[in-house]
């Protein structure tokens, strides 16, 4: 409908999107978002059915498994490296 023809994709699929984005600031800490403590807690704050949607998402839409993300991130900026995601390096 109208969305789709404004917004070039679907409402579910900018929803999707939009809790994906959301998961990676609360991982990250942006925002002034105090980091959750684990991957199943970040799930349930960003409306996840459970931690394996979570993971879904993050296989399909970054390419690779929410720790393998972290990882990767952590690279970047160490600061953001999350104790659990370095331990199995």
């Amino acid at each position: 409908g109208r969305f789709r023809a404004e917004i070039g994709l679907g409402p579910k699929r900018v929803a999707r999107m939009m809790r994906f984005r959301h998961a990676c600031a609360l991982a990250q800490g942006e925002g002034g978002a105090a980091r959750c403590g684990s991957w199943a807690e970040i799930a349930a704050a960003c409306a996840y059915a459970d931690q394996a949607h979570l993971i879904r998402d993050f296989v399909e839409l970054a390419g690779e498994a929410p720790g393998a993300w972290a990882r990767r991130v952590a690279l970047r900026d160490p600061r953001l490296a999350r104790p659990a995601d370095l331990a199995f390096g």
